[in-house]
């Protein structure tokens, strides 16, 4: 993932680097699974095979903003592509929509895999940071607004909301499309109960 600008650091004095991307990092490897470096020239030893996974956002105002990176990440090798959290099962039916209409329209990996992004929200704090702060995330007004309301009963009940929320969401995209990428924030608990 190329990653967020050095502005939306709360460290004074950050700069961003911009001398290439993740579909530079992409092309390093294919050239390595070739048995060359970067410059073209052979390897003294080829390494194990490298299966690059790529990141991609799970959501923007136009969608043919992700099927552009889609294509490009996948003619550049990538075996898979990660989604960023996914909160809403019509922005998982079309990121999968997405992902296959760019395997049909480039040369690519034998068989990428597209793996959705999940990450459970218990509290109003998190929806509202995530929806308002984190670009290529798409978190539904109604999540934010059952939050919001739920807060004001206690940590206990926003926290239950949430995982309520998160419950019937892991369902339904397990329902659609099996492989996830589950990420916790140190919160294995959560997750455990959630995959119980």
């Amino acid at each position: 993932l190329t990653g967020d600008k050095a502005s939306m650091s709360d460290q004074p004095n950050t700069k961003g680097v911009f001398e290439e991307n993740s579909l530079m990092l992409l092309r390093i490897i294919k050239c390595f699974n070739g048995g060359i470096d970067y410059a073209g020239r052979p390897l003294d030893e080829v390494p194990k095979h490298i299966y690059p996974f790529a990141v991609i956002n799970s959501y923007a105002k136009n969608p043919k903003t992700l099927l552009k990176k889609l294509k490009l990440k996948l003619e550049r090798g990538a075996a898979g592509i990660i989604t960023q959290p996914v909160y809403d099962i019509n922005t998982a039916k079309m990121m999968l929509e997405l992902f296959e209409e760019a395997k049909e329209s480039c040369e690519c990996h034998k068989d990428p895999e597209l793996i959705l992004g999940y990450f459970p929200i218990t509290r109003f704090r998190t929806a509202q940071f995530l929806s308002s702060h984190v670009p290529g995330i798409y978190v539904p007004q109604t999540w934010v607004d059952t939050l919001y309301k739920a807060k004001d009963k206690g940590d206990e009940y926003q926290v239950q909301t949430g995982l309520e929320l998160s419950k019937n969401l892991f369902k339904e995209i397990q329902d659609l499309h099996p492989k996830m990428h589950m990420m916790t924030a140190n919160r294995f608990d959560i997750i455990s109960e959630i995959i119980a």
